[in-house]
């Protein structure tokens, strides 16, 4: 995929977000979509929240790296967070497989300890056919969003 074919489908989505928000969930998506090449992206704007998931396998059960973008953060998740090896506890979450970090700025994406956590997350997802595209899965018609951008 390229910035501009990522940018068509996720920003009109994010539209509901801060400017600052908006900048930063799509240049924090570009460069995971970067680092986790050939994966795709799958897009799906739901209730709560726009989530960016990259899968292996074209599945949405087998993204185990995502960027949920909320009311008013971002973060990083794993769909395999709760088997990460974590000693400085950095991940946030108690459910039995979600953990994520809020991300304050896109400079943590570039901490040894969270690239150790993405390396390894990948490592855990299943591979099959991908070509690198980005998909938007599906749309809610009722959202919980900000009141402005």
């Amino acid at each position: 995929m390229t910035r501009a074919e990522l940018k068509e489908v996720v920003e009109p989505l994010l539209q509901p977000h801060s400017k600052e928000l908006r900048e930063m969930a799509l240049e924090g998506a570009w460069m995971l979509s970067q680092r986790l090449h050939p994966a795709d992206l799958l897009v799906y704007d739901n209730y709560n929240a726009v989530a960016l998931g990259w899968t292996f396998t074209g599945k949405t059960g087998d993204c185990k790296v995502m960027l949920p973008v909320g009311s008013y953060k971002l973060r990083l998740g794993f769909g395999c967070g709760d088997r990460l090896h974590d000693p400085e506890k950095r991940l946030l979450g108690e459910g039995t497989v979600f953990r994520s970090i809020i991300l304050t700025s896109l400079d943590m994406l570039d901490d040894p300890y969270i690239c150790r956590l993405i390396e390894d997350a990948t490592a855990m997802a299943k591979k099959g056919q991908c070509s690198g595209q980005v998909i938007l899965k599906s749309v809610s018609a009722k959202k919980r969003r900000p009141s402005g951008g």
